[in-house]
């Protein structure tokens, strides 16, 4: 498992507070419910920096709550554009 550098810099600057008010969240048409339990655990795996998780820093972005769209389970679907993003942005 591994991150994309650039995904990676960008979320150690939102740790760092470079991007005051800005929410992130993740999206996965992820096919299986077996793929969506590998993709939430491996967010809670990889580290932002040592000590915080990918998965803590969504979650902060949300003041703990779980909004991440991961999964094609109803409402979601295997098109991210028509399920997962339109959710986020309510």
């Amino acid at each position: 498992m591994a991150r994309y550098p650039g995904a990676l810099l960008a979320l150690q600057e939102y740790y760092d507070g470079k991007y005051p008010g800005m929410k992130i969240a993740a999206a996965s048409s992820a096919d299986t419910p077996f793929a969506v339990k590998i993709g939430r655990k491996a967010l809670t795996m990889l580290e932002v920096v040592p000590g915080v998780s990918v998965w803590d820093c969504l979650l902060s972005s949300w003041e703990g709550k779980d909004v991440n769209q991961i999964g094609r389970s109803p409402p979601l679907s295997s098109d991210k554009a028509a399920t997962h993003f339109p959710i986020l942005r309510q």
